[in-house]
């Protein structure tokens, strides 16, 4: 049976985030249909793409890993790499890397029952 990836990080500014409980990266690529009255769909024109970097993280006891309401208040243009690791059984190191420019947005905290506190995030950029 096949190995298949299921480990990953993200860096921030260089430093590593240890306590990632769930990261999910999308891109969204900017292209437009280009519609005629007499054609119909004559094609699609290249837009510009974005990527969003989602990032969940439990609280630990003893406060935040990164607290990403200041983070988001802050404002500032953060670098962020998105990795995943190919599994040992595989030859190991990194299967895949996406380095990225941009900000934090929309932090959240999500409190429920028989489950850890998250602290959420999203960040938004542009491949670098």
């Amino acid at each position: 049976m096949g190995q298949n990836a299921s480990q990953g990080y993200v860096d921030m500014d260089g430093v590593t985030l240890l306590k990632s409980a769930s990261l999910k990266v999308a891109m969204t690529s900017g292209n437009a249909d280009v519609m005629t009255v007499l054609g119909g769909f004559e094609g699609h024109t290249k837009g510009t793409a974005k990527y969003v970097v989602s990032i969940t993280n439990p609280v630990p006891a003893e406060g935040f890993e990164r607290n990403w309401f200041n983070i988001t208040e802050d404002g500032k243009t953060h670098q962020l790499r998105f990795v995943i690791l190919r599994p040992e059984e595989a030859g190991g190191g990194i299967l895949y890397e996406l380095s990225l420019e941009g900000d934090f947005r929309d932090p959240s905290i999500d409190i429920g029952v028989n489950k850890a506190v998250d602290n959420e995030v999203s960040f938004h950029g542009r491949k670098v």
